[in-house]
């Protein structure tokens, strides 16, 4: 049954091969890996790295009818274990009519704490992100970038693009593709996120477990001078004026308005039962 399951998403993949087919800010591979689609609770979650985006594929993935347990560090993204589809396995017509009528949704944060939670994450921390990093720079022997370095290396051609966990968010998410119906805030996360999942799964949601995350808003005093926001706010102007965060205000990360939250009162349309 995963080999079948597999083999229909290889197969479904060829339908995209063309750039025409597929939001235009996305790679191939990216395509599918971001968008979650479930066709009972007919919605699009479209992830956004470095915005919760691992808990809350391990929310949704968790709360989806038939869905095995979910433990920490779980590859909950393996297409094996994941019981949300990704658009290869629906038909064109399938995925078209997602487009159309679920509801699609996707979560955003302020650049100035998402891209110092990056640095902290994946450079300091070494993770994958640091070693193609440091590749494409060219890079020999020891490899320790500053915060402002980080940022200064990022505006060369082609690097800001090299990573999801860097890319603007506005690319990430493919702003000019879907049509967004929610796109919550993550400095509103615990309010934002626990009310959506109860509405999608009326009252059957299961919260993921909380990884411990690299706490990069207690240290944005510690990191930002002016040359640093200059930086920041040349890479991700669009960001700022798309999501409504303040571009001249490193230290204070709220959104300019906060989401109403007004679907809650209304019911998931065309929901299947259980």
């Amino acid at each position: 049954m995963l080999l079948r399951r597999l083999l229909r998403q290889e197969a479904g993949k060829l339908r995209y091969l063309s750039p025409a087919s597929r939001p235009a800010d996305m790679s191939f591979g990216r395509f599918f890996s971001s968008a979650h689609v479930s066709v009972g609770r007919r919605f699009i979650y479209v992830k956004n790295d470095k915005v919760g985006s691992s808990f809350i594929t391990r929310s949704l993935t968790g709360s989806e009818k038939r869905a095995e347990r979910i433990r920490y560090r779980t590859p909950f993204l393996d297409p094996r274990r994941n019981p949300l589809l990704t658009p290869a396995e629906l038909t064109r017509w399938q995925w078209h009519e997602a487009l159309a009528s679920y509801f699609i949704f996707t979560f955003c944060r302020n650049p100035f704490s998402r891209i110092l939670s990056c640095y902290l994450d994946r450079i300091v921390g070494r993770d994958e992100s640091y070693f193609v990093l440091k590749k494409r720079m060219g890079a020999a022997g020891s490899f320790a970038p500053t915060f402002p370095a980080f940022l200064e290396m990022l505006g060369e051609p082609g690097v800001l693009d090299l990573d999801t966990h860097w890319k603007p968010q506005h690319r990430n998410i493919a702003v000019d593709y879907y049509a967004y119906r929610f796109i919550g805030h993550f400095e509103d996360f615990a309010t934002e996120f626990p009310a959506l999942l109860a509405w999608l799964y009326r009252g059957n949601e299961k919260l993921g477990e909380v990884r411990p995350g690299t706490s990069a808003t207690s240290q944005l005093a510690t990191y930002y001078d002016d040359h640093a926001t200059r930086l920041v706010r040349d890479l991700y102007q669009r960001d700022f004026d798309l999501f409504g965060y303040d571009e001249t205000r490193p230290h204070d990360m709220r959104p300019g308005q906060t989401n109403a939250l007004d679907f809650i009162s209304q019911p998931v349309t065309g929901t299947r039962e259980e």
